[in-house]
């Protein structure tokens, strides 16, 4: 698995499923405290990348907006290719002008791959 620059961690939130089998995935905030899967809709605002492997209940380390991150991956991504979030929770390439964009490759990969990102705020694609 390739290095990657420091996570920016978030602390305040707490797994509100058992998210054990989605280290590495994009999460949201259902509530003020608690997250979940990222991915209702392709193209979901993140809380940012689970970091560890929660059950419901437990401290949830989220990689936020100016740090780095490790995340799973579909599709074919080039490096410093723009993604966005799938609606399971993993990354892509972002496409289409409105696709909200949430990390930025620094390793080029394929579908399984876990690249490292650098988390950013969600921006609209062009």
């Amino acid at each position: 698995m390739a290095a990657y620059d420091k996570p920016r961690l978030k602390s305040s939130f707490k797994a509100s499923v058992d998210l054990s089998a989605k280290q590495y995935f994009a999460v949201k905030a259902d509530s003020e405290t608690t997250v979940v899967l990222a991915g209702g809709a392709s193209g979901d605002q993140i809380t940012g990348i689970l970091m560890n492997k929660p059950v419901a209940g437990v401290a949830a380390e989220i990689a936020g907006s100016g740090g780095g991150a490790l995340l799973e991956i579909t599709g074919t991504i080039a490096i410093d290719g723009l993604i966005m979030i799938t609606t399971g929770g993993t990354g892509i390439a972002a496409t289409g002008a409105g696709a909200i964009v949430s990390a930025r490759a620094k390793k080029a990969g394929v579908t399984g791959d876990i690249i490292p990102v650098d988390v950013i705020d969600a921006i609209l694609h062009a």
